[in-house]
């Protein structure tokens, strides 16, 4: 089943993915945004790195080894799936300062609807938790690298 939907972002109507979001997870992947490679597919990591992110998953045996989309298949397992900015770009560099402002206010308040402790949520990006939102420190993200 295909995640992709059209939300409204900053004024703007995008192609985006849903947030896999319901209470009792037992962890959330926070990504910076959607790659226009998984926003057309529907489903969350469909390029290279999210691929890689998907077998490290498997490796340390939250994700099973089943065919179908690794995102249903976590999300079937407790894994929830959201991104800080909901615009789909090529690169995480094209993400605005603007989004992430945007995106963290939209963050938290989706967080306090499927709450899961903080040291189980996991930022999917090799950049530090703090330049992903403009303003914090690393230690007020909740959310550690990598």
């Amino acid at each position: 089943m295909s995640h992709r939907v059209t939300q409204e972002w900053m004024g703007e109507h995008v192609e985006t993915l849903e947030d896999l979001l319901r209470p009792g997870l037992r962890a959330i992947c926070i990504g910076i945004n959607p790659a226009l490679k998984s926003a057309a597919a529907g489903h969350y990591y469909q390029g290279t790195l999210g691929q890689r992110f998907f077998e490290r998953l498997q490796n340390a045996d939250p994700l099973p080894r089943e065919s179908g989309w690794e995102d249903d298949l976590g999300f079937e397992n407790g894994i929830g799936f959201t991104d800080i900015v909901k615009r789909p770009t090529r690169s995480a560099t094209e993400v605005r300062p603007s989004d992430f402002v945007h995106g963290r206010e939209l963050l938290e308040r989706r967080s306090r609807r499927s709450p899961v402790p903080d040291r189980f949520r996991a930022s999917t990006s090799a950049e530090r938790p703090s330049s992903l939102c403009p303003g914090r420190s690393d230690r007020e993200t909740k959310c550690k690298p990598g």
